[in-house]
């Protein structure tokens, strides 16, 4: 095991402050972690901190989507932007009113919203506020008969609203 003087990794001796000295102070416990990752980064000759801005390149990994999925038959979906990509509702048979209404996040350029229905019967939509249609493809208004609806939609800056790219 690497030894580092006053780390909590070295096994032997820790700092006053480290996490594992028992000290009770947030901000002690904060100090000695702090010194700790310096002392890593001494040791290693690499600055944690700048790679965090660093560009990565992936090659042959996958994208696993953040799915909700919502079986309530809610007129109203309720999901978060922030934590999810992809919606997918189930055993809809009530009419939604608003695509808009539960929606919350905070959506920035690029982002991507994936929104599946399969509805149990004929529903209606009324997308609301946050969505829009795109030059080449209008929202449509609802499911006829019982079927499994996609909608891609990408999030436009110019106009703070999800832009519908296609649908299937």
């Amino acid at each position: 095991m690497a030894s580092f003087p006053g780390a909590i990794y070295s096994g032997t001796n820790p700092s006053a402050n480290s996490p594992r000295s028992g000290s009770t102070s947030p901000s002690a416990f904060a100090d000695g972690v702090n010194a700790e990752i310096t002392a890593i980064e001494t040791a290693l000759g690499t600055n944690f901190s700048a790679l965090a801005s660093l560009a990565l390149t992936f090659t042959n990994k996958r994208y696993t989507s953040r799915v909700l999925a919502l079986s309530s038959n809610s007129a109203t979906p309720t999901f978060n932007t922030n934590n999810f990509d992809y919606i997918h509702i189930t055993g809809q048979s009530a009419s939604i009113t608003s695509f808009t209404s539960g929606v919350t996040g905070t959506p920035v350029d690029g982002d991507d919203l994936h929104i599946s229905v399969t509805s149990t019967g004929t529903i209606a939509y009324t997308w609301g506020t946050l969505y829009e249609a795109s030059s080449l493809v209008a929202l449509p208004t609802g499911i006829t008969g019982v079927a499994r609806v996609d909608y891609w939609f990408a999030w436009n800056t110019e106009t703070s609203k999800y832009r519908i790219q296609g649908y299937s």
